[in-house]
């Protein structure tokens, strides 16, 4: 019996076996062409996997001819076999992006919307998909800013008026839009998208859920935006106090808080506690990407500059 061996792939991958991923994926396209030949959309299934699989691999060059061959049979399919070749136009819009060829990324986005508004409706929860990725090579200076807004939205919109079952989607939508918001400034705005996504999470997950803590830091960062330090650091020490419960003190997840703290005790003028908190970033660093992590070792320099600029202008001060 022959199996879709995408979601294979995807559980292979998400376990960190790109390795295996990639040989499951050649056997299977291998086993599908062989039992029903080239044209049949089991092949194509085998070809999707393998270009999802490369691309997982940073070898998105490589991803795209699988994933265009997969696309043109399941066009050729047609039925619900489009709705499937939206999704893989929404990959081959990834491996572009990788790639650096944005406007080939955006027409992929842009059939894949065109095929899901026709099929599904200009409202279903599936349109969402495409303007998010749309969104997403807009927002990053590339394009013009201000439609990356307008897919949010209308995204947003779309996600909204789904329902509950999509809260989770909703509050990860909601999450960009507020960093959008945040990058031009409109920080009311960001306010309100931040607490929306937060109140969505606790809604769904519960006040102690896995997604919690990084809407919680989301708040804080827009506070500390807004001069607010106090809060920010309040709000700061309840997302890392959830982290440490779900993942330990010295996780990963950890390190990003920590040093949000260390900068907002440093714009607070607790320097002591501020070089605590960043020696602490450091040690959790190496210990998780070993003694050599660029990252700590960069960090680490920067925090021996400041404190000696530190003491230099303390010195200046005193003989003045």
């Amino acid at each position: 019996m022959w199996t879709d061996p995408i979601e294979t792939c995807r559980g292979l991958l998400a376990q960190g076996r790109a390795a295996d991923a990639e040989t499951q994926a050649r056997l299977a396209l291998d086993e599908a062409k062989r039992r029903f030949g080239g044209a049949h959309a089991n092949v194509a299934l085998g070809n999707v996997a393998l270009g999802e699989v490369l691309l997982a691999e940073r070898r998105a060059a490589e991803a795209l001819a699988p994933l265009q061959r997969a696309l043109k049979a399941l066009m050729h399919e047609g039925g619900l076999a489009r709705l499937r070749a939206a999704d893989v136009l929404d990959t081959i819009a990834l491996a572009h992006e990788h790639l650096g060829d944005l406007h080939a990324a955006e027409r992929a986005l842009r059939e894949s919307l065109e095929i899901r508004e026709k099929d599904l409706g200009a409202d279903h929860p599936e349109c969402a998909k495409s303007l998010e990725g749309l969104a997403r090579l807009y927002g990053e200076g590339r394009f013009e800013d201000a439609n990356a807004e307008g897919f949010l939205v209308r995204a947003r919109a779309i996600l909204e008026a789904a329902g509950p079952a999509y809260a989770d989607r909703t509050a990860a939508l909601l999450h960009d839009l507020g960093v959008f918001y945040l990058k031009a400034r409109r920080l009311q705005q960001a306010r309100e998208v931040f607490e929306r996504a937060l109140h969505l999470r606790i809604a769904s997950e519960g006040e102690t859920g896995p997604d919690v803590a990084p809407a919680v830091r989301d708040l804080a960062m827009l506070f500390a935006e807004r001069g607010e330090l106090h809060v920010a650091e309040r709000l700061c020490r309840m997302a890392l106090a959830l982290v440490d419960r779900q993942n330990g003190p010295d996780s990963p997840e950890a390190v990003d808080l920590v040093l949000d703290l260390a900068d907002i005790a440093r714009r607070l003028g607790r320097q002591r506690d501020s070089l605590s908190l960043y020696f602490r970033a450091i040690r959790l660093r190496r210990e998780i990407h070993g003694p050599d992590d660029v990252d700590a070792a960069e960090l680490e320099a920067w925090v021996e500059s400041w404190i000696t600029e530190s003491a230099r202008r303390e010195a200046t001060s005193s003989f003045h």
